[in-house]
């Protein structure tokens, strides 16, 4: 099963590994509008990020520093100052879509499912070989040979992502 490995899909690290490996969902153009985008952090602050080990505990990896921007996105500033610039899109609940713009030289977008409560965010990055194939079909998702989604036909990203497996959590945030 090709699976991005969880310890390069923390949330600054996402879209670049997701758009060069099998088993991410992805598009070329983005499926969000900045419009439609969602504050769920607020102005944002200063995270710990967390990833999930095998054995399902999780270690503490590095800070970020969330800024939210005057088009609703969201800055993400590792410690050594990379930026990914991510926008989140209500699913309903506590559930959002996350959409991240590739890295400058990497074209598309890369997308996962997060779910924030209180001062906690928890990753999911659904793996297109764990989906229901009728799911998939129905929303004219293109599954490539390396078993990735490509989602550029769907007409109704929303309501894709809301029928989508999340899988397993693979990181988490935390407000300091």
């Amino acid at each position: 099963m090709a699976q991005c490995p969880t310890r390069f899909c923390s949330l600054l690290f996402l879209t670049a590994t997701c758009l060069l490996l099998a088993g991410c969902f992805q598009s070329e153009q983005a499926k969000f509008p900045l419009a439609s985008a969602a504050a769920p952090l607020e102005e944002g602050g200063r995270y710990v990020v967390y990833e999930r080990g095998p054995d399902n505990t999780y270690q503490r990896q590095e800070v970020l520093e969330i800024k939210h921007r005057s088009d609703r996105a969201y800055d993400f500033v590792n410690e050594k100052g990379e930026t990914l610039t991510i926008s989140f899109h209500a699913l309903g609940g506590d559930l959002f879509v996350g959409q991240a713009k590739g890295e400058n030289d990497q074209p598309g977008y890369g997308y996962t499912v997060v779910r924030i409560a209180g001062n906690e965010v928890v990753l999911y990055v659904p793996q297109c070989d764990d989906q229901d194939k009728t799911v998939l079909a129905a929303s004219s998702v293109e599954v490539s040979g390396q078993l990735e989604c490509i989602i550029d036909r769907v007409a109704d990203a929303p309501a894709l992502f809301k029928r989508l497996d999340p899988g397993e959590p693979v990181s988490k945030l935390v407000r300091e």
